[in-house]
């Protein structure tokens, strides 16, 4: 007998007549090897698995289509490629017609498909687990492949985890994310850790270092994206798998030290909304980490990258007390050197005088990396450049470069110098001392020149925006101004196209977005080297297609359309406009449907020409062009602003800024039918109580039933099991409403003549008093004033027609508040009185008169339905 045919008899322990499927796996174990089942491929099968299950359309199938039949060709046990086959031969079977597809991936009988079964046998897979990946990977959408990840109580394969959290995925359930962090923490980790304790064989799906790190990147794409206050809940689940390593193995030290290093290198990433604002949150990520390295007895090691990250997140930070009063010293004196105005002034050593930036930089010094082009310009944005001060500068840190493009990170350093200006002739100052000035300190000056001026009611410090302060020019003579004197936009234009500088990235992304006409526009257009055909694109009147549009770059494609939206114009008392000028704003949302479909990662994701369209339909004394001659124009705003939210619906879903421009383009259009109304009044005495028991904005929009709906999807709270909540420790909202919000929501309430609802939103801000309080902490003084003119709002237009039982219930609520107290009748009165657009006055007459009516109870629908009905 041969040596393999007693290795098969022992084996099965039936002789020499074995079955095919045993005599397959011994085979496959005696003469296999790792490197015949899972060969390397030219592109990973993951990627290809993610492209297909990406491909939505016809399109983006035949785009695709040469890689994924190469892939379905390949013969071996790898698991995504196995997965990849078994999903095309399901998509094959429910109707997909493409014979060369279906020739490549071959017969689910076939022998050859049989025998790598059997060799997965070997491995301990079924072929019942292949369908269970394909079933998870058919999912309608990322939340719903969770859900279906998670229903099994199996560690699942780690190619699976990472297919999940690929970046092109869509998430809507913050849930999802948090789970999958519960489950490598809890199955994962738990089972590493049980693995090295007992010295059994390494257990199968264990995620190694390098795919944990490739999770954790992926996961705060995701989190940046949906919810970036969450990055602190990642934080924590990092610092436990930090922990969870095991203490007594060799390479645990340098294990811990790249997930740390890494994790605060990817915790320097912003939001994809408002990304200044949310850095605090990427702040106490980064101090989770830092704090959990000094509680081992061998703090962890920070790298050259994380002390850079961290100086990144820190340059977007608010200022601290210490740093406002340094800025507060250098609002009229520049160079912004230090001077002693009083006796605490004297007392302060120049240490005192330096950010929490520059501190981290001098650390990294400390610690043995030299300083280079990119340190330096992190240091003018906090606040030093060389030997000399600058205006420490809020905001995100410049493009780092590396690689081959290393040397282009010392016009980053000038750029910053133009940047940390306060006004445009300090930045024209240090733009000309630029030995040599490239795109990106073009593009620093252009924003100087075209930033708004500081208002001078605000107590506006230099750096703290992109807002500029006005030059104190009495020391100055005629001809020292005029040698000072910044050129115009134009000037500064042709001189960088003389010098052979082509408008590109950000710089045309601004020009293009603020440019006075589509003229402007389009010569920067052809300037920047973009095809002809794409211009000719955004200019169709016609039918345009959505591949077609896919040529240009998106973030000049949501400047083109904020430049639609800057064009279209506002009223002007005996001004007419042309026709095509009144079709701007149609345009740029029929440019936005096209390109924004919910069947892209793009469409699902990406905000800015949303956020451009709404803000103009809610801006004042906008000329629309009127579907009848009979409907205002703030009446029109206010159905193209519900159109286009049942689209954002669809797609990238509502968020508190598009409910906020949806508030004031109510509020913009019942102020309109309340003039008319009023005026309806005055010349008709009579009749003036008929007028008043109609409503400002008619029931038949349902605009009350869209704002309301709107609210309880932005208000409603986070549901967790106890468990989950106590392991997770994450913020109870996925949307933040602060002041500005709620202010806005209760006078919204007000027009709309709802006082059952503007009694419910007090019953919430009661409810979430610590939420709300900690909102108004990170606003600032103007947050804790919001709040006061929002029970300003209440007393003014809701109280009469609140029930005694629900008024007594409201005070004892207040009374039980450590923050907040009623405003008294003198501070209603001033609040009314403020209102420079005299809506608060003409709105609390109305409620006045008809405050003997009882206000009628409204159905709440959900968003979806209301803008569907509408």
């Amino acid at each position: 007998m041969s040596a393999t045919a007693a290795r098969v008899s022992a084996s099965s322990g039936r002789g020499l007549w074995v079955s095919n499927e045993v005599l397959g796996q011994t085979l496959s174990r005696l003469t296999g090897s790792r490197t015949i089942r899972s060969p390397r491929t030219p592109v990973s099968p993951s990627r290809v698995l993610s492209l297909r299950l990406r491909s939505k359309t016809e399109a983006q199938k035949r785009r695709y289509a040469r890689i994924v039949h190469g892939m379905a060709r390949q013969r071996n046990e790898r698991l995504p490629l196995v997965t990849l086959q078994a999903l095309l031969r399901k998509q094959l079977r429910e109707g997909e017609q493409n014979a060369q597809l279906a020739e490549a991936v071959g017969s689910a009988d076939s022998p050859e498909w049989r025998d790598r079964i059997q060799s997965l046998k070997a491995r301990g897979y079924a072929e019942r687990d292949i369908n269970f990946w394909v079933w998870i990977v058919s999912g309608k959408d990322g939340d719903n492949r969770v859900e279906r990840f998670l229903c099994s109580h199996e560690v699942q394969p780690t190619f699976l985890l990472l297919l999940l959290v690929r970046s092109d995925e869509r998430f809507r359930d913050p849930r999802s994310l948090l789970k999958l962090m519960e489950y490598v923490r809890k199955k994962v980790l738990q089972d590493r850790t049980r693995h090295t304790s007992t010295q059994q064989s390494r257990p199968k799906h264990i995620l190694t270092v390098p795919q944990l790190l490739v999770f954790i990147r992926r996961l705060v794409v995701h989190i940046q994206r949906l919810w970036p206050m969450s990055i602190v809940t990642v934080a924590r689940f990092v610092a436990d798998c930090i922990r969870a390593l095991p203490p007594g193995e060799r390479k645990t030290y340098e294990e811990r030290c790249k997930i740390f290093n890494t994790a605060l290198w990817v915790f320097k990433k912003p939001a994809s909304t408002h990304p200044v604002r949310n850095m605090e949150f990427n702040w106490r990520a980064q101090k989770i980490l830092l704090a959990m390295s000094d509680s081992f007895k061998r703090p962890l090691a920070i790298n050259r990258e994380s002390y850079r990250a961290m100086r990144q997140v820190m340059v977007g930070l608010k200022r601290s007390s210490a740093e406002k009063a340094v800025a507060t010293r250098y609002t009229k004196s520049w160079p912004p050197y230090r001077q002693d105005f009083d006796g605490r002034d004297a007392k302060r050593t120049p240490q005192d005088d330096r950010s929490r930036s520059f501190r981290a930089g001098l650390l990294m010094h400390e610690a043995g990396y030299d300083k280079d082009d990119y340190d330096r310009a992190l240091d003018v944005l906090g606040g030093i450049a060389g030997d000399s001060p600058t205006i420490q500068t809020r905001s995100l840190a410049p493009k780092e470069w590396q690689g081959a493009r290393e040397r282009e990170n010392q016009y980053s350093y000038w750029a910053m110098k133009v940047r940390a200006t306060r006004n445009a002739h300090e930045a024209w100052s240090a733009f000309r001392s630029c030995p040599e000035a490239n795109i990106q300190v073009y593009a620093e000056m252009f924003l100087k020149l075209k930033a708004p001026i500081a208002r001078s009611e605000f107590e506006h410090l230099p750096g703290s925006s992109r807002e500029v302060l006005a030059m104190h020019d009495a020391n100055y003579s005629e001809f020292e101004l005029a040698r000072q004197m910044p050129p115009t936009v134009q000037q500064l234009y042709d001189q960088m196209i003389a010098r052979g500088i082509r408008p590109e990235g950000h710089c045309l992304n601004k020009l293009v977005s603020e440019a006075r006409s589509l003229n402007e526009a389009e010569r920067y257009l052809k300037d920047s080297g973009l095809r002809e055909s794409s211009i000719s694109l955004l200019k169709s009147e016609g039918e345009i297609s959505h591949q077609a549009l896919r040529s240009i770059p998106l973030q000049l494609f949501a400047s083109y359309i904020q430049l639609l939206c800057n064009l279209q114009p506002r009223q002007e008392r005996g001004k007419t406009f042309e026709r095509d000028e009144l079709f701007f704003i149609n345009n740029a949302i029929k440019l936005a449907r096209t390109r924004l479909t919910a069947a892209t990662t793009e469409g699902v994701t990406f905000r800015p020409p949303w956020y451009a369209i709404c803000s103009t339909l809610a801006a004042e004394n906008l000329r629309l062009h009127r579907r009848t001659p009979t409907t205002s124009y703030d009446n029109e705003a206010l159905m193209m602003q519900m159109e286009v939210l049942q689209h954002v619906t669809e797609t990238v879903g509502i968020d508190p800024q598009l409910f906020m421009h949806y508030c004031q383009t109510v509020q913009k259009a019942a102020l309109t039918s309340l003039r008319r109304l009023q005026r309806a009044a005055e010349l008709d005495p009579e009749a003036a109580q008929a007028i008043t028991r109609e409503r400002i904005i008619s029931p038949d929009t349902r605009a009350i039933d869209v704002a309301k709906a709107m609210f309880r999807e932005l208000s409603k709270p986070i549901e967790f099991a106890d468990e989950q909540n106590s392991a997770y420790d994450s913020p109870k909202f996925l949307h933040v409403l602060g002041p500005a919000h709620l202010h806005t929501y209760m006078r919204t309430l007000a027009f709309l003549e709802d006082p059952d609802a503007m009694v419910a939103l007090l019953e919430w801000i009661f409810e979430n008093e610590q939420s709300v309080s900690e909102e108004c902490e990170r606003v600032g003084r103007r947050g804790g004033a919001l709040i006061a003119r929002t029970f300003c709002a209440f007393q003014a237009f809701a109280d009469p027609f609140v029930a005694a039982q629900k008024r007594a219930m409201l005070d004892e609520k207040m009374q039980a508040s450590s923050a907040w107290a009623w405003p008294t009748p003198e501070q209603v009165e001033t609040y009314i009185a403020a209102d420079t657009r005299r809506a608060s006055p003409r709105l609390r007459h109305w409620v006045m008169m008809k405050s003997q009516e009882s206000p009628a109870a409204s159905q709440e629908p959900k968003v979806g339905e209301c803008l569907d009905e509408h």
